[in-house]
């Protein structure tokens, strides 16, 4: 039976998003908006905010709430409802993104199930340029259609190290969609000209970056 979460994530975004515009977007003096168009959101907008187009990524589940995400992943491939294997958020070339918004979420919940507005607390957003990371996998001489290639045909077994570069691929097939990953150490993304770090208080946005 294929399963997938993706409703699910949905729900636990709109939460987010709603915290994000209301203490984050709203009070930093750029003209913004919240995209609505599905088909933008498909494209990989969410947000538009001083005309850079922004993927919002939530990771909470899993055992990630109240947790800094060391480890970012960017989808390469799924497998869909219909059994084959596409192209994920980050290779998708109708993607219009040029900023990814890796969001973790603190609070006083102990999972995902606990998240609504009144429990959130605060935000961690780590804003990575898409370009930059095109940039730095192309500066390390690192195919990922063959890796993807290799996962997906069992070649490889589950995973693909890159020595050296922060980055390993990853197959985790506990999942109906069973994506394929990139996945990128957080010290690593840091490095990157156009990285952005912010914390995001209910009354208050601190900008963390630059105390690394």
């Amino acid at each position: 039976m294929y399963v997938t979460t993706r409703r699910q994530d949905a729900i636990l975004a709109d939460i987010v998003g709603k915290f994000m515009d209301s203490h984050f977007y709203s009070i930093l003096g750029e003209k913004w908006e919240r995209v609505t168009n599905p088909h933008l959101q498909q494209r990989g907008v969410d947000v538009v905010f001083g005309g850079c187009k922004i993927d919002e990524k939530v990771k909470i589940k899993g055992g990630f709430a109240n947790r800094l995400l060391e480890y970012p992943s960017f989808e390469l491939s799924f497998v869909n409802k219909f059994e084959k294997r596409q192209l994920g958020w980050f290779l998708n070339p109708d993607s219009l993104t040029d900023y990814y918004s890796l969001i973790a979420v603190f609070g006083d919940f102990e999972d995902e199930n606990g998240v609504n507005p009144k429990t959130i607390t605060h935000l961690n957003a780590l804003f990575v340029k898409k370009l930059d990371l095109i940039d730095y996998v192309n500066e390390c001489e690192i195919n990922v259609a063959s890796d993807v290639e290799e996962l997906s045909s069992g070649y490889a077994g589950d995973r693909i190290n890159h020595s050296g570069t922060g980055i390993h691929m990853k197959l985790t097939e506990k999942f109906s969609e069973k994506p394929i990953n990139m996945v990128v150490r957080r010290d690593v993304i840091y490095k990157f000209p156009s990285t952005r770090e912010f914390a995001v208080y209910g009354n208050y946005v601190e900008d963390t970056i630059s105390k690394k």
